[in-house]
């Protein structure tokens, strides 16, 4: 939603298959523009949502000249409550992508034609996604095109502690 005057990404539940939803929720907070939303569901009421960020000024992703993009994560361990609480995270301390991030491959920043602006740093592309392991810890992919040599690169990251969005209760039979 970019209604607020930044792009924000919201969250609603539905408890009966789609026939009704909870009021949206939202769930970035600390960017001008957050896009690219993916989710992970673990047990009931447990989800992460990812998505790319930028905490500095830009008015869309593909006009946002001189700015740092970022990997965040929220993650809720009581998504089906009335008023459910995330945790947002910065999944990388450093910037996976620098200047827009391109719609169509030839509008960038107002440009057309193929024309791309100074510095634009090109690559980023639908590799984007978060999903649980079998011991239900939380594992991201994206594309980095910040800290390329010749070309982007993926990079992986997996959740070592914390909460895991799907538990898991071991029985011994005797």
């Amino acid at each position: 939603d970019d209604s607020g005057g930044k792009v924000d990404i919201y969250f609603s539940v539905s408890r009966d298959r789609g026939q009704t939803w909870s009021a949206p929720r939202q769930v970035s907070s600390s960017q001008t523009v957050s896009i690219y939303p993916t989710i992970a569901a673990g047990e009931a009421g447990r989800i992460a949502i990812g998505w790319y960020g930028t905490p500095e000024p830009a008015q869309s992703r593909n006009n946002a000249p001189n700015t740092r993009w970022f990997v965040y994560l929220a993650v809720s361990t009581n998504a089906l409550d009335d008023n459910p609480t995330f945790e947002e995270v910065k999944v990388h301390p450093e910037a996976f992508h620098r200047n827009s991030i391109c719609e169509h491959l030839d509008v960038w920043e107002g440009l057309t034609g193929g024309q791309k602006p100074p510095g634009y740093e090109g690559g980023v592309a639908d590799f984007f996604a978060t999903a649980l392991d079998p011991e239900g810890w939380l594992n991201v992919i994206w594309t980095d095109t910040a800290h390329r040599l010749n070309s982007p690169k993926d990079h992986f990251a997996r959740q070592i502690s914390g909460t895991r969005l799907q538990g898991f209760t071991l029985s011994v039979n005797k």
